[in-house]
């Protein structure tokens, strides 16, 4: 996860890693990340000249195709309450207006869930089933995994999401 400055000329500018797998894969996104441009906008008084932007950046291996689900899979399965806990704590200072289910584990379980029900070939019901746990469960896992920073995510979570993890 980083952070970068957007220009209202389309320019980005002052990457800044705040959270990363690995300090190779952090020193790629802050090479590349002032190559890129955004959709430039009008400055006025509810747009300023310069925004700053939170960004996800998955790399994955080439046998994983470009579908980052089987890494964002694996993560979550080894995913710590103690790391839940600090990106739902930064969550919470830099997504105002947002609810916690719309955080980024919460997001990426959701996608996991998804392939797997395709992959398992699980009637809609059944998918949605899974879905409505989930998001019926987050503020428990959020409790949970506050209470108990040493336990894993994927062992607070409902026990049929649990079993596509």
């Amino acid at each position: 996860m980083f952070d970068i400055k957007a220009h209202h000329d389309g320019r980005v500018s002052e990457p800044e890693v705040l959270e990363s797998s690995h300090p190779l894969l952090a020193r790629a996104v802050v090479n590349i990340a002032p190559t890129w441009r955004v959709k430039p906008w009008a400055v006025s008084d509810n747009r300023p000249a310069v925004v700053s932007l939170r960004h996800e950046h998955y790399f994955v291996h080439p046998r994983e195709g470009n579908s980052p689900v089987t890494w964002l899979h694996r993560s979550l399965r080894h995913l710590t309450c103690t790391k839940f806990n600090k990106r739902l704590e930064d969550f919470q200072q830099n997504s105002s207006g947002l609810e916690e289910i719309d955080m980024s584990v919460f997001r990426h379980t959701f996608k996991v869930l998804a392939r797997v029900a395709t992959y398992r070939k699980l009637p809609d019901e059944q998918r949605f089933a899974l879905g409505d746990a989930l998001a019926e469960a987050a503020p428990g896992i959020i409790q949970r995994c506050g209470a108990n920073a040493e336990l894993r995510y994927k062992d607070v979570l409902p026990e049929q999401v649990r079993m596509m993890l």
